[in-house]
């Protein structure tokens, strides 16, 4: 999922008095841009200051949005990372390319930080302060964000499970919550018959159709197919 394409097409997409200003064939200005918008997303976060709880953003942000922006950073420290003219072209001659350079590594600590303490103690992102009442959508959201970190190499957390791991342990414990016995067959919204919305059936998540890329085993290679066919009776 491209988080931070999503949120930068979205925030030049909404009419604002102070929106974004961008130039989509300048590179400058596009580097500014994502700049200005990762800066703006940061500036809620509170789990790194005193106080404050690592990787969960205050009241009245949920702790799935957290995943989603973190992820959304991930994807801005590789844009910025990539993002360049080729030399002895003009910007409005082609489109931006890739290169490799260091990027911005600004949020690079807080997101590694973030991303492996809501991991949990079995890196799976069920940590204690959330499984009270997180769904598998809530759970989802951050194993995005570690298989964005591990598809576009984010540094290597110091300690504890690789993002890819993270990732794995998620998909191996949703597709053993896939139920077949109801809205002909997928996942459910919650995790927990105690919480309101546990028989609701949600589209099916597709974190197998990437993990089939990593490490092809038969239920990642199967799953997805079933995935496409329990969104079609949505």
């Amino acid at each position: 999922m491209h988080f931070f394409a999503q949120w930068l097409a979205l925030c030049l997409s909404i009419p604002m008095v102070n929106g974004i200003q961008m130039t989509i064939t300048s590179e400058e200005s596009v580097s500014a841009a994502m700049s200005d918008i990762a800066f703006g997303m940061m500036k809620y976060y509170t789990g790194n200051v005193t106080g404050g709880n690592i990787g969960q953003l205050p009241a009245p942000y949920y702790w799935w949005q957290a995943g989603a922006m973190f992820g959304t950073i991930i994807e801005y420290w590789y844009c910025k990372s990539r993002t360049t003219t080729p030399k002895g072209l003009s910007p409005a001659a082609k489109p931006l390319t890739l290169t490799t350079d260091t990027g911005d590594t600004t949020y690079n600590a807080e997101t590694s930080q973030a991303i492996s303490f809501q991991a949990g103690p079995n890196g799976d992102f069920m940590p204690a302060n959330q499984t009270k009442d997180e769904g598998n959508d809530d759970q989802v959201f951050w194993a995005f964000a570690a298989m964005t970190a591990a598809e576009l190499g984010f540094p290597a957390p110091e300690t504890g499970p690789s993002w890819l791991s993270m990732a794995q342990a998620v998909f191996n414990e949703q597709a053993a919550r896939w139920d077949t016995s109801t809205c002909g067959g997928g996942l459910r919204w919650q995790i927990f018959t105690w919480n309101n919305g546990v028989r609701l059936c949600p589209r099916a998540q597709c974190l197998s159709l990437q993990l089939t890329h990593h490490h092809s085993t038969p239920t990642r290679t199967s799953l997805p197919q079933e995935v496409f066919l329990n969104c079609q009776h949505d």
